[in-house]
């Protein structure tokens, strides 16, 4: 698997009309977005050392109607993270068809951002290997149309600071004049400047010294509902033009991760800036639980004081009111004795 030993499993002779059955579990394996299996057959005569070289004159191959078992996967990510974005079209591609994407373009769309869209649609059909048959593509001004869809925003600086509703989530604006950062993630770069974790790229930002000719970032969607919001922006159309070349190339080698990804200099820069997260996907309970707990381990401490201290509070009525039967029973038996 991916050019790693999964498993071994011998097959024995089987007699006509029967077939073998081999498990091979890749639960822990690492799965990466792009996933080779590949099996290979090794045929030891009978009596012989099983680490001997291949019979010579035996041939082995899979049958044209095996297959293979997914069932028991879970389809979870936390999101937003330009990674699986960037290497698999995710969240837009859950759907092989798109149905669930609504690409958003400006009134008046340039050359530039409709190349840039057809490139993404040709990338992501290359992910799923269907054709984007079925997704939807709209003005900004009709975005309120589609609540319930994951949305792809394109265009060029000016029209995103035309498009307020859209982008007043985004963490980073490079299109305004000041206040480009948002206060949240202000207030998490001075944490962790003050726990002496600073992270190049978002100094950078901070100070201004990286100049963003283009910007690609990833947020929930500001309709909520689990769905999300990937803003592609370019300072003008030369940028637009050489920014969407070198994405395509980029987007299948990590070059774009994080929660943004800025285009200077020839190449994307990528940070995680600090801003809510989500979850979008199906899956078990526990194994949903398991999730929220892996990304936030404090988590089950706090759920156990809680717990403690409600415990504690009614450990505390429960013996008061032990206390005041056994005074007040004390009470009207002493007085039956004087009477």
């Amino acid at each position: 698997f991916n050019q790693m030993h999964a498993n071994s499993v011998p097959i024995h002779n089987s007699t006509e009309g029967t077939s073998n059955q081999a498990y091979l579990p890749l639960g822990e394996l690492p799965f990466v977005f792009r996933n080779t299996l590949s099996a290979r057959m090794y045929s030891v005569a009978a009596g012989s050392d099983h680490c001997q070289g291949n019979v010579s004159n035996v041939r082995g191959s899979i049958a044209g109607d095996s297959y293979l078992d997914l069932g028991s996967a879970v389809h979870l990510a936390r999101l937003p993270d330009l990674q699986i974005f960037s290497n698999s079209g995710y969240p837009f591609t859950r759907y092989a068809d798109l149905s669930q994407t609504v690409v958003l373009l400006p009134r008046n769309p340039s050359a530039g951002t409709l190349a840039l869209y057809l490139d993404l649609m040709g990338y992501f059909s290359a992910q799923t290997g269907y054709p984007a048959l079925r997704l939807s593509v709209a003005s900004v001004a009709e975005a309120d149309r589609f609540r319930d869809k994951d949305l792809l925003l394109l265009g060029t600086y000016v029209d995103a600071a035309q498009n307020t509703p859209l982008t007043d989530n985004l963490v980073f604006k490079p299109w305004q004049s000041d206040a480009q950062l948002n206060r949240r993630a202000h207030w998490m770069l001075a944490a962790n400047r003050l726990l002496g974790r600073v992270d190049p790229v978002a100094a950078e930002i901070e100070s201004g010294t990286l100049e963003a000719n283009g910007l690609i970032e990833a947020t929930q969607s500001p309709y909520g509902g689990g769905h999300t919001l990937v803003a592609i922006f370019a300072r003008d159309a030369i940028n637009q033009s050489s920014m969407a070349a070198g994405m395509i190339d980029s987007m299948p080698l990590d070059d774009i991760q994080g929660s943004v990804s800025l285009w200077s200099g020839g190449h994307f820069h990528s940070v995680a800036l600090n801003q809510p997260t989500y979850l979008v996907g199906d899956a078990p309970f526990f194994a949903w639980l398991e999730n929220w707990v892996s990304y936030a381990p404090w988590l089950p401490a706090l759920v156990l004081m809680l717990a403690c201290g409600l415990l504690g509070i009614w450990i505390s009525h429960w013996i008061d009111y032990r206390r005041r039967f056994r005074l007040v029973g004390l009470s009207i038996h002493q007085t039956k004795e004087v009477q």
